[in-house]
This record gives structure tokens, C-alpha cells and sequence, in this order.
């Protein structure tokens, strides 16, 4: 199973990630937001949650997890 296998269908993590955390899960993998403000990315991306702000968590096509905010910050 792969990662994103494991994230999507685990109830428990999802909720206490919106409980604990405010983010909420994207029924499914989609493009970054922020691709529309032709920011240039050094990997492959696709979002898969969301927090409150308006950043975006991202699975990397190495299949690490990431984070682009709403201001610009990366990580």
C-alpha cells in the first residue's frame, strides 16, 4: 500500500488531524492551488489536504510529505 493509500483510508488519523491540527483531506489527489501563480517546483507535487489558512500538504513524487502556505513558505 502506498503512502497515499494509507493516509486517505484512515479515519482515526483524519479526524484527529482536523480535531488537533485543522486540517482538513482532499477526497482526492489534486493540483496545487498555488500552480496558478506560476511558481516554479523542483518536484513533482499533488495536494492532498488543507489547513485553515489556505496552505496546502503535498505528496512529492519521492513520496515524502510537504507543505506550501499561503505566504509563499515551503517545507
Amino acid at each position: 500500500m502506498d503512502l497515499w493509500d494509507q493516509i486517505k483510508n484512515n479515519t482515526e488519523l483524519h479526524t484527529m488531524l482536523m480535531r488537533e491540527c485543522d486540517i482538513c483531506f482532499y477526497k482526492q489527489l489534486q493540483e496545487i492551488q498555488f500552480m496558478e501563480n506560476n511558481e516554479n517546483y523542483s518536484m513533482q507535487a499533488k495536494a492532498f489536504a488543507h489547513d485553515a489558512s489556505g496552505g496546502e500538504f503535498v505528496l512529492l513524487q519521492d513520496e515524502s510529505i510537504g507543505f506550501i502556505g499561503s505566504e509563499g513558505e515551503v517545507g
